[in-house]
């Protein structure tokens, strides 16, 4: 194996069990100089006494109080020994050869010191080719598939002032852009870790969004705040799509007003039926506008009716 000075990071938050099957994945790898460290965003299930019996080479860290995975990733940043830092989320787990696979493809790509965060998939991502150099084009178009994880360049990441949004749940997508925008982001096919589904709580499940829809509205009107001028005059239908998307979260969260100034803001640029229709759930209960939501969802989901 070619030389790899790595650190794996894994935040967690009251998921001991699975956090478990995520550091054997980890530690069942030999890799020499590995550095594991856990980010405990202040968990009350057991997770401190469990690592507290762990192997030699596992560094905690436990945050003082709840923060979010966005705090628990810039501390990993912050902390981390290694000159690359690969995360790697609780509930997932590292696949069989992953360390190989990374460090022949940063042996091989000699221009890697120059980006901030380089990007391997996760077994349900996928890009059109073995590597892809991502612009935000690309991302905002749809090449990028599926889950991937990132690993971090940690002296540029954290010279050029870049960090994971703390306030804004799912605020990566921000950070992916400005990285896409500014540098590029380095992308390959390979399938370093394994994405797992039987974790409570996850930020993508229909239950989630359901329960925080102001924290979504945030996260889109973020976006159209900051991108919003390149993305009306280059990319119309997708600031459409991200406006339709604020005013339906902002219906889900019964701020009707909101949702109407997005509406209207989204018809300006493209008259649609989801437009149109966003615009007439308005003005009906919001259980019309939840039930309406679900069903979209599980449909976009290939869950079924």
């Amino acid at each position: 194996m070619p030389d790899l000075e790595l650190t794996v990071a894994i935040p967690t938050y009251n998921r001991r069990d699975l956090l478990e099957r995520a550091l054997q994945s980890v530690l069942g790898q030999r890799l020499p100089g590995l550095e594991v460290l856990v980010i405990d965003d202040a968990s009350t299930d057991g997770t401190a006494e469990f690592l507290a019996g762990m192997h030699s080479e596992l560094r905690y860290f436990r945050q003082p109080e709840n923060k979010g995975v966005a705090a628990a990733r810039n501390q990993a940043v912050q902390l981390a020994t290694g000159p690359w830092v690969l995360f790697l989320d609780d509930d997932d787990t590292m696949l069989p050869g992953a360390f190989d696979c990374i460090a022949r493809r940063l042996t091989s790509f000699a221009e890697a010191k120059q980006f901030p965060v380089l990007l391997f998939a996760r077994t349900n991502g996928s890009v059109p080719a073995d590597f892809v150099l991502l612009t935000m084009e690309d991302l905002i178009s749809g090449v990028l598939k599926g889950d991937f994880a990132p690993l971090i360049n940690r002296e540029l990441f954290l010279g050029k002032g870049l960090q994971y949004p703390e306030r804004l749940r799912s605020g990566e997508s921000l950070l992916w852009l400005r990285i896409a925008l500014q540098f590029g982001i380095p992308t390959w096919a390979d399938h370093i870790q394994c994405l797992n589904l039987d974790a409570p709580n996850r930020l993508t499940s229909i239950a989630y969004q359901l329960a925080h829809p102001v924290e979504l509205a945030q996260l889109q009107e973020a976006l159209l705040h900051e991108f919003g001028a390149v993305l009306s005059a280059k990319f119309p239908t997708y600031y459409s799509k991200k406006l339709l998307g604020a005013a339906a979260y902002r219906l889900l969260a019964r701020d009707r007003d909101s949702a109407r100034g997005h509406i209207k803001t989204a018809l300006r640029y493209r008259i649609s039926m989801q437009a149109l229709g966003l615009w007439l759930f308005s003005f009906l209960p919001a259980t019309f506008t939840k039930r309406a939501f679900f069903g979209y969802r599980r449909r976009v989901n290939g869950l079924g009716a």
